[in-house]
């Protein structure tokens, strides 16, 4: 385990880049029963994750939106 102090200026570093992500994932309208929308959503966070370096997938979903899964 890493020295908790350092973790924490780590992140504090991050803070900023967090906070803008954030916000633009709580301005994209996303009702449950709005499929187009949330699909929108799924749309972001697969985008985020793939900037990031992580392997994502989407599933299908008839009904509602998209889920977005991490491949590990």
């Amino acid at each position: 385990m890493g020295n908790p102090c350092v973790r924490s200026a780590e992140l504090e570093k991050e803070s900023d880049a967090v906070q803008n992500f954030i916000k633009k994932m709580t301005a994209i309208e996303s009702p449950t029963t709005d499929k187009e929308a949330c699909n929108r959503m799924a749309g972001f966070l697969q985008q985020k994750l793939d900037q990031l370096g992580l392997e994502s997938r989407r599933v299908s979903n008839a009904e509602f939106g998209d889920h977005v899964v991490i491949v590990l």
